[in-house]
């Protein structure tokens, strides 16, 4: 792959954020119902062939409550914290600021090598061979990596770009980019 620098900074769209918020609860109500089978669905057997009612309804019902409120845990996180204010490319890896990590670093110039550690945060650095793939929703680029555990990702907003342009970024990342398409609203219709 040829090395070329590309850099989006700025805050995200509002239309932008709520789908990818969007996505990630649908994601979260997946997984919290099927911790919600892998754990109640034993606990019922168990009230239902010993009798266990009286015991195992109060569990079933906290396990239910539980799984519930895991997805509405992702309102309550900082947002700030979230959605990237600087994504670089750069020397064949890719760093992305949330706008706690950028105000820390504002100050200092340089690329991804003066990103470090800094503070009590570590910016994830990840290289551009790890990209799965990379979805297009028109307005903005999903960009997922491989991983071992959990699926991370980036998010870059097209008019955000400062450094680079978007047909050096496709050209990167040819044959890995997937484009769907999104109503007038901004929501997802079909890929």
């Amino acid at each position: 792959m040829k090395s070329c620098n590309i850099e989006f900074c700025g805050e995200l769209s509002d239309k932008c954020k709520k789908n990818y918020l969007k996505e990630n609860m649908k994601k979260l109500c997946i997984v919290a119902l099927i911790v919600f089978i892998i754990v109640g669905g034993p606990l019922f057997i168990i009230g239902f062939v010993f009798h266990l009612w009286i015991f195992v309804t109060p569990v079933i019902a906290i396990v239910f409550l539980a799984s519930l409120a895991a997805p509405l845990s992702l309102k309550q996180v900082s947002f700030k914290k979230i959605f990237p204010v600087r994504v670089i490319i750069e020397n064949e890896e890719i760093a992305a600021l949330n706008s706690d990590q950028y105000a820390d670093l504002n100050s200092k110039s340089g690329g991804i090598d003066s990103l470090c550690f800094e503070g009590s945060f570590t910016i994830q650095i990840n290289s551009v061979s790890d990209v799965k793939k990379i979805i297009d929703y028109g307005e903005w680029y999903r960009i997922i990596f491989y991983s071992k555990h959990i699926e991370t990702e980036h998010i870059c907003q097209k008019d955000l770009i400062v450094k680079g342009t978007i047909e050096e970024f496709e050209k990167l990342f040819e044959g890995q980019i997937e484009r769907r398409l999104t109503n007038g609203d901004g929501s997802i219709c079909c890929k």
